[in-house]
C-alpha cells in the first residue's frame, strides 16, 4: 500500500508539473502573440523617426489619432486644439495667426478652405475605398481632392418599437421605411399616429429628411413636388401631428423617452421617432439627458425599445476633414498621417470602439457591417442600414450642397408663415442678392 501511495503521488506531482509546464508554455506564446501583434499595429515604419508633425484641431479626438501615429512611425505629433470660436476666421487669416501641416476642417468651413487654395492635392492618394460623398465634398472646382475624413455621419430615422407594433402591428425596418416611404406616406402614417395618442416627430427640422431636391437649372420654378412637400408639413404642424419641440430643448431630450410635456395643457407627448446623423444616435439618443443632466454616464431608460431605418433621402450631417497646408514642410509625413488615420484599419477600428465613429474607409465598415447586434436597438445590426445609406448618399460639391441649403431656407420662410403663396416664395428665389456698397 505504502509503494502504491508513493507511485500515485509521483504520478500526481509529474502530472501537476506538466500541467505548470504546459500553462507557462500557452501563457508565454499568448504573450508573444501579443507582443508580436502589438509591434505589428504600432511600429509601422520608421522613416520619420525624430520628426515633428503640426497639427491644429478643433477636437480633441485628434489626441488619439496623434498618439497612435507617434508610435507606429517613432516620431512626434506637436497637437494643438483650439476652441471653435477661434476658427471663425476667414483661413487664410487663421493658418497665417496658426502655422501647422494639418488642419481639421468642419463641413460647414470646407467651401471657405477651398477657395483659399491653401491646401495641397491628395490626388495621388487612391479615393475609390472611400464612401463617395466624402469625396466629392472635399474636391474643389479644379477637381482637385484637398481632403480626407475618417468618419461618416449617415442621417437616419430612429423609432421607438413599441410605437411601430401599436400602429403598424410589425417593428421591423421594412415595414417603417415603407410607411414614411414618401411625403403622402407620412402624412397618412402620422394621421394614424395621431390616433393613437403619438406624434410622429419632435419638429418640422425632421421633416427636411423627406425632401428631394433636383438638380434643376431653374431654382425659380417650385416643382409640384415641392409644393406638395410645403402644403403637408403646413398641415401637419395646423394639425398638431409634430410634438412642436425645439431641438436641444429639455423637452426635445425628455420625448426620447416618453417624457416630454404640452407646454400648454402639461399633457405627456410620446414621439414616434427621431431624425438624426449617426453621432446623434450616440451621443444624443443613448444618453436622452436634458442640458443640464446629459452626461456620459446617464442612460436612456428605454434602451432596447429603438430601431432603426432608412429615410427616402440619403443625407449626411456634419463631419471633420483633414486637410495639408500646402506649404508643409513635412507634406509627406503630412500624409502618412491622413492614409493611417483614414486607412489603417486596426487603428479605424479602435477609434470605433472608442468613438462610435463609423470609418469612411469603406472595407472597415463593410466588415463591421456584418456583426456586432446594437442593445440600444433592440440587437439590430444597424451597420449594415449605415452602409446602405452611406454609399446612397449623391457625391456633391460643397459648393453645390451650400446653394440647396440656401435654396430650402428661402422654401422655409412659406412654413414659418412669413410668406403665405407660393408666388411670393418664387419671388423671393428670383430676387437679385444685395448690391454691396462700393467703397
Amino acid at each position: 500500500m505504502k509503494r502504491i501511495g508513493a507511485l500515485l503521488l509521483a504520478i500526481l506531482f509529474f502530472l501537476t508539473a506538466c500541467g505548470d509546464k504546459a500553462k507557462d508554455q500557452t501563457k508565454q506564446e499568448k504573450n508573444e502573440d501579443k507582443q508580436a501583434e502589438t509591434q505589428k499595429n504600432e511600429m509601422i515604419d520608421q522613416q520619420f523617426a525624430g520628426q515633428t508633425l503640426k497639427i491644429v484641431s478643433l477636437t480633441k479626438d485628434m489626441e488619439y489619432a496623434a498618439k497612435a501615429f507617434e508610435a507606429a512611425y517613432g516620431c512626434k505629433v506637436e497637437l494643438t486644439v483650439k476652441d471653435k470660436k477661434e476658427w471663425q476666421n476667414e483661413p487664410a487669416a487663421f493658418a497665417a495667426a496658426n502655422p501647422a501641416d494639418i488642419y481639421t476642417i468642419e463641413a460647414a468651413d470646407m467651401e471657405s478652405w477651398l477657395k483659399a487654395n491653401l491646401l495641397l492635392s491628395l490626388n495621388e492618394v487612391s479615393a475609390e475605398n472611400y464612401a463617395p460623398y466624402t469625396i466629392a465634398y472635399a474636391t474643389d472646382q479644379t477637381s482637385a481632392l484637398k481632403a480626407l475624413t475618417w468618419s461618416v455621419t449617415p442621417v437616419n430615422l430612429y423609432y421607438r418599437r413599441s410605437v411601430a407594433k401599436t400602429v403598424l402591428g410589425d417593428d421591423s425596418p421594412e415595414m417603417v421605411a415603407a410607411a414614411v416611404a414618401n411625403i403622402q406616406a407620412v402624412l397618412d402614417f402620422s394621421t394614424k399616429l395621431q390616433a393613437a395618442g403619438y406624434k410622429i416627430f419632435a419638429n418640422r427640422e425632421d421633416m427636411k429628411a423627406f425632401y428631394q431636391i433636383s438638380d434643376k437649372t431653374e431654382k425659380a420654378v417650385l416643382s409640384a413636388e415641392e409644393q406638395f412637400f410645403l402644403t403637408a408639413v403646413r398641415q401637419m404642424e395646423t394639425d398638431y401631428r409634430l410634438a412642436g419641440l425645439q431641438t436641444w430643448s429639455a423637452n426635445w431630450f425628455k420625448g426620447m423617452y416618453g417624457k416630454a410635456a404640452n407646454a400648454v395643457t402639461g399633457k405627456n407627448i410620446e414621439i414616434f421617432g427621431y431624425v438624426l446623423p449617426s453621432w446623434g444616435k450616440s451621443y444624443v439618443l443613448e444618453k436622452a439627458g436634458d442640458n443640464a443632466e446629459n452626461t456620459n454616464t446617464e442612460q436612456n431608460p428605454t434602451w432596447g425599445d429603438w430601431a432603426m431605418t432608412v429615410c427616402p433621402t440619403a443625407t449626411f450631417s456634419d463631419g471633420i476633414w483633414l486637410g495639408i497646408h500646402q506649404d508643409s514642410k513635412q507634406a509627406e509625413m503630412a500624409k502618412a498621417f491622413l492614409i493611417y488615420v483614414t486607412q489603417n484599419q486596426a487603428f479605424l477600428e479602435k477609434w470605433l470602439e472608442k468613438t462610435k465613429e463609423l470609418p469612411a474607409f469603406l472595407p472597415v465598415l463593410e466588415n463591421f457591417a456584418q456583426e456586432n447586434e446594437d442593445s440600444f436597438l433592440g440587437g439590430q445590426k444597424a451597420n449594415q442600414l449605415y452602409l446602405q445609406t452611406v454609399k446612397e448618399i449623391p457625391a456633391k460639391s460643397a459648393q453645390l450642397l451650400r446653394e440647396e441649403a440656401e435654396y430650402y431656407l428661402v422654401l422655409e420662410e412659406f412654413l414659418k408663415g412669413n410668406v403665405a403663396t407660393f408666388e411670393e416664395v418664387q419671388a423671393k428665389l428670383v430676387a437679385p442678392p444685395p448690391v454691396e456698397n462700393q467703397p
